[in-house]
């Protein structure tokens, strides 16, 4: 509602509607509340139902008897509906129920049986809740002290937002919006009519042409809740939405009349009400149907997820049935890092004068020229469609070639990420000013904040795609070095490939600091002795003879019979605490006198220690006599 006394405010929502959609058939009718505290009675109501659910979830019930079909085809099953995968013995054939309604799913084998779980959510679908709705009632969740997790896009808005209704169940909010970008009334045109399941359940099929549309509603003309009480809708221009500075058609007013009279409404209240319920089971039936052709398709259920691309990665990965490797190696993923560019996707040119010979303007003297602007569409889906990066990946010792590269092939099951240095002819400037290749970040003139350039320059330790630098060599770009590290590649089902990516002293040369963070001397010792800890966790092989250390000092392997760490570790760990020490104090510590001598028992890692300590704030940071053993961020291999 409106408030006139405010000028575009608005009053709280009076009235709503929601509907639990249930597989085994009919749960209960469309909820439909009017009233001026609708939405804190909107969220009682709804955890109400919530709790409700959750006791049917936690007490399951058994499979009823199988009709004469269903065990034939129980009998007959050589493949696993849920994985489809053969029977084996070690992994037995069981029937797999729906533990609600009580009917046979399929044949299913033990394992994908035990794995599948009940859900601990009850997903709540609203069409725009990201944009507007979510504003309505999320401040209500905050009535008692139990749980709330959010998930947002930006400050006003999310992605979706949970409440816990008690320790093991919650209610979800989800956007509709993200699995059907379009409006209700777009969204309607695409059903046939026997497909809206839910609208004939409630509506005489006689009335229902007239709700299968979106409707209208004077949103700015209610400003009191006296105004449910009028007897006929207000006047054409009291339709008129200040928000959007719209006014409806003559078509849809007279529509709206025809619905008020249809439906033998009394006032504007009960027209209300059969706005929210047609709108709510509208809803209903376009996602319904969304689900039913996603688990037919894909065997994946929309409501499991937040958004489309989470969807459609998974159905992705069940399509093709590859097992995308991850990276253990902190190197791998910093070089990777710093190939990602963003693309450039526009090319045009700033002016140009055309020579039609099917205009009138046409000058047969001069030569004949078109303008045409191109657009590609779908550029994501056909990079996807290529042979893509899997598995195996491995550096390499390999310093290819230019003609190495262009020997390449684009469906080579072995392929290669890059680190180059390119030069730019100076005879190709000109060629191509319009569209510059191997473009870069970095701030452009009077700028602090990096940009996507197309420029001209040379490009030094650029990293990329092997099949990008074949069409820079094409073109005419020349390699001056290229360093590798090399990714194994194996084919593989419709994703095609893996790739190796060649760098040989990719990153022993680069200071470069993929986030963000001021590279200093300390950064660059600390680097290396993370990479050197990561070699001796990981190397398959013992490291090479070392001279023997100096006397009373311990090397990187042994450890101190006081302190029971390597010296590896204490470096590492001061060397940690004296960059934390770097980024936090806001002054420099005050002098400290040099510290005594040590015993000569003590290790050289001790010694360390404990002069560092002498030099820290004794307000800002206290260093134990004794250095527990560091544990290290690098994640184990797979």
């Amino acid at each position: 509602m409106r408030s006139p006394n405010e000028g575009k405010g608005y009053y709280p929502h009076i009235g709503f509607c929601y509907f639990i959609s249930y597989q085994g058939g009919h749960y209960k009718d469309p909820v439909v509340y009017r009233g001026t505290d609708a939405p804190k009675c909107f969220i009682e109501k709804l955890e109400k139902d919530a709790i409700e659910i959750e006791h049917i979830y936690k007490n399951p019930k058994p499979l009823l008897p199988l009709t004469e079909s269903e065990k034939q085809l129980y009998d007959n099953a050589k493949n696993f509906y849920v994985c489809d995968q053969t029977f084996r013995e070690n992994n037995i054939k069981v029937r797999d129920h729906n533990h609600v309604t009580q009917k046979f799913n399929g044949p299913c084998c033990n394992s994908c049986n035990l794995a599948m779980k009940t859900p601990k959510f009850l997903p709540v679908f609203f069409h725009n809740l990201s944009g507007y709705d979510a504003h309505i009632f999320i401040k209500e969740l905050g009535y008692d002290k139990k749980q709330i997790n959010l998930i947002p896009n930006t400050e006003e808005k999310y992605i979706s937002f949970s409440k816990s209704v008690s320790n093991d169940f919650q209610l979800r909010f989800l956007d509709s919006f993200k699995f059907m970008p379009s409006s209700l009334e777009n969204l309607i045109k695409t059903l046939k009519k026997d497909e809206f399941k839910y609208m004939k359940q409630y509506f005489d099929s006689e009335k229902i042409d007239l709700l299968l549309r979106k409707g209208v509603f004077p949103y700015d003309y209610f400003d009191s809740f006296e105004k449910c009480k009028d007897s006929c809708l207000p006047p054409i221009s009291k339709f008129y939405n200040e928000l959007n500075e719209e006014a409806i058609s003559v078509e849809d007013y007279n529509h709206a009349c025809r619905v008020f009279n249809q439906f033998n409404l009394s006032n504007l209240g009960e027209y209300c009400d059969l706005y929210v319920k047609t709108d709510v089971l509208l809803l209903t039936d376009l996602f319904e149907n969304f689900r039913k052709i996603c688990i037919q398709t894909y065997k994946l259920d929309p409501c499991w997820y937040f958004t489309t691309p989470a969807l459609s990665w998974d159905a992705m990965l069940l399509k093709t049935k590859v097992a995308i490797e991850l990276f253990t190696d902190y190197d791998m993923l910093l070089f990777i890092e710093n190939g990602v560019r963003g693309g450039i996707s526009q090319c045009c040119n700033r002016y140009a004068i055309a020579n039609n010979k099917y205009m009138p303007n046409f000058n047969p003297d001069d030569e004949i020229k078109y303008l045409m602007y191109l657009d590609a569409n779908n550029l994501y889906g056909y990079a996807m469609s290529k042979y893509l990066p899997l598995k195996d990946f491995v550096w390499s010792d390999n310093n290819l070639t230019t003609q190495d590269i262009l020997n390449l092939s684009d469906e080579s099951d072995v392929g290669y990420i890059l680190e180059v240095d390119l030069d730019y002819p100076p005879d190709l400037h000109d060629k191509h000013s319009d569209f510059p290749l191997a473009p870069e970040n970095k701030p452009p003139p009077n700028c602090k904040e990096p940009r996507l350039l197309t420029t001209l320059e040379p490009k030094t330790k650029y990293v990329l795609h092997y099949s990008n630098l074949k069409l820079y060599l094409k073109l005419g770009r020349h390699l001056v070095e290229s360093r590798s590290d090399k990714l194994r590649q194996v084919k593989s089902s419709l994703i095609h490939a893996d790739y190796e990516y060649t760098t040989s002293h990719g990153f022993e040369n680069q200071n470069q600091n993929c986030s963000r963070r001021k590279t200093t001397q300390l950064d660059l010792h600390l680097r290396s002795l993370l990479r050197l800890r990561s070699l001796q966790n990981n190397s398959t092989r013992p490291p090479p003879a070392q001279p023997a250390p100096p006397a009373k000092q311990l090397n990187s392997t042994s450890a101190c019979a006081a302190c029971k760490t390597t010296q590896l570790d204490l470096r590492l760990r001061s060397l940690l605490r004296l960059r934390s020490l770097q980024n936090n104090s806001t002054r420099p510590p005050p002098a400290q006198p040099a510290p005594p001598a040590q015993p000569a028992s003590a290790c050289t890692a001790c010694l360390r220690l404990r002069s560092l300590r002498s030099l820290l704030p004794q307000n800002r940071l206290f260093l134990p006599t004794r250095v527990p053993r560091v544990e290290l961020f690098f994640p184990p291999p797979r």
